[in-house]
């Protein structure tokens, strides 16, 4: 855990050291800005009061066109519906720009801790906030956590303090109040979340609260010391190297060469199946949506392998209030200055939703790779990536299932040639589509890859032969029952 110095060991006065301190943090973030480096600030504590006011003079260093305030108030019943980091993942800094967290993750997993006292959430929640700092810090973020402490004897002399201040004491209540009630019950969750969060790659500095100026002094002495060498040498900022591909997760997924492609259903039998298929489907949608539940699904495969009709078959019989389908695309400018899983947690659903991802994050280890849009470090480290995210979904309590429609190189180019001359469908074809073929073989070793590293019990793989449009149709949708069945019960 970091120690911040005394800021004033070079014989200056404190202030002077002070004034020095805050033009040397506004002169790094300008070059962290240049540099497209984000900065993460964490800062928790005892006092609510005292920590507001350290941030404000932090804030005082920077321009204020380069950072966000983020206080995380007790979570809306919106925020509860969705997965535990979703609010924090999507307030993480786009590139070059400065996120300040007032209360944080933290607080809310000890608040949470206080309340429940449940060791095995305390130790899930723990996992997933590594998870994203890790990742994000892999990405090139910077990452400091601030904990603002006082002795029990010393709190209470603020309390005493500040009950006279005109404004603070017209606030009858703010969330955590019963952790200053038990203090010493409080202390000791702190301690073990700080302690099981202190990572070299984003660490706690524990700065006693109790002279003020020291304490903006030790703040911006941390932020000086850990920002300065990463704007000299932005180079040192991204810590990942997975340069090895992960081991095998063992679970027996097939590679796409053993996948019997000759499977077909009959027109008579897949009309009388889809329409038995789609009746399951809508019952079991609406007692989705009274559940505690989501269902997240991924829909990939070979270009003109059916996943539009797959879609739209499943999508008919549903409630379109309670699902959304995401088409996925190259990510905008926007959505490259974040971490490149910031704008799929976005669309994260809700309990009770359903969302289908028309390809998904899988294209990091698939046409990024391919096509060198992500360096072979990136994309190596996506599989490991993937699935914690895929685990922290299914942790939530999300159902997560994801299909690879597969056919043959021959079935492609009768659906290829199909499109180009029907006028009504040659909008489906694309120069991509065309190029991307020219690399098959390039593409089935990803998507084996992909499949033998990300097929885990939390998040399935089912590997679906579609050169019968029929047959996969109904396999998709029948697979969806099934689960559904098997989570919720049946219809």
């Amino acid at each position: 855990m970091g120690n911040g110095k005394n800021g004033n060991g070079n014989g200056k006065s404190r202030k002077e050291a002070l004034e020095q301190l805050h033009f040397q943090v506004g002169g790094l973030q300008r070059q962290a800005r240049a540099s497209n480096i984000p900065l993460v600030i964490v800062f928790e504590g005892w006092d609510i009061w005292g920590r507001a006011e350290h941030i404000n003079n932090l804030i005082h260093s920077l321009d204020p066109r380069g950072f966000d305030l983020h206080y995380m108030a007790e979570p809306t019943k919106d925020d509860k519906a969705r997965p535990f980091l979703w609010r924090y993942y999507c307030r993480m800094p786009p590139a070059g720009r400065v996120s300040i967290f007032d209360r944080s993750w933290y607080f809310w997993t000890v608040y949470e801790n206080f309340k429940h006292a449940n060791k095995e959430l305390l130790d899930r929640r723990l996992w997933a906030i590594r998870t994203m700092e890790e990742q994000h810090a892999q990405d090139g973020t910077v990452f400091l956590k601030f904990f603002l402490n006082l002795e029990k004897k010393d709190l209470r002399k603020v309390f005493e303090k500040e009950a006279e201040d005109f404004c603070k004491k017209r606030v009858d209540h703010v969330n955590g109040d019963e952790l200053l009630e038990h203090f010493d019950q409080a202390q000791n969750i702190w301690q073990k979340v700080t302690q099981g969060s202190d990572f070299g790659f984003a660490p706690w500095y524990v700065i006693k609260a109790e002279d003020e100026v020291e304490v903006n002094l030790k703040i911006l002495e941390a932020i000086s010391t850990n920002l300065r060498p990463v704007v000299e040498n932005p180079t040192v900022r991204r810590i990942g190297g997975a340069s090895l591909l992960p081991e095998s997760l063992g679970n027996g997924m097939v590679r796409l060469e053993q996948v019997d492609l000759g499977q077909i259903c009959p027109v008579d039998i897949y009309k009388d199946q889809l329409d038995r298929l789609q009746e399951r489907i809508r019952k079991l949608q609406c007692k989705l949506y009274n559940s505690d539940r989501a269902l997240v699904l991924v829909m990939e495969g070979w270009d003109a392998s059916g996943k539009g009709g797959i879609i739209l078959r499943l999508t008919n019989p549903l409630n379109p209030r309670a699902y959304q389908v995401a088409p996925v695309g190259p990510p905008n400018e926007v959505e490259r200055k974040h971490h490149w899983l910031w704008r799929f947690y976005r669309d994260m659903p809700k309990k009770g939703r359903t969302i289908l991802f028309d390809r998904s994050w899988y294209g990091r280890v698939l046409v990024e790779r391919v096509e060198g849009f992500a360096s072979e470090p990136e994309w190596k480290r996506a599989y490991h990536e993937i699935n914690d995210m895929e685990k922290h979904l299914d942790d939530e309590g999300s159902i997560v299932m994801k299909f690879w429609l597969h056919i043959d190189k021959d079935t492609q180019m009768k659906r290829f040639q199909e499109r180009q001359e029907n006028p009504r469908k040659q909008w489906k074809i694309t120069d991509e589509d065309w190029r991307n073929r020219d690399k098959w073989d390039q593409y089935v070793q990803a998507v084996n890859d992909m499949l033998v590293r990300t097929d885990t019990k939390a998040a399935p793989w089912f590997v679906v032969p579609s050169n019968d449009k029929c047959y996969a149709r109904v396999k998709v949708l029948g697979s969806i029952a099934d689960r559904l069945e098997k989570e919720l019960g049946k219809v």
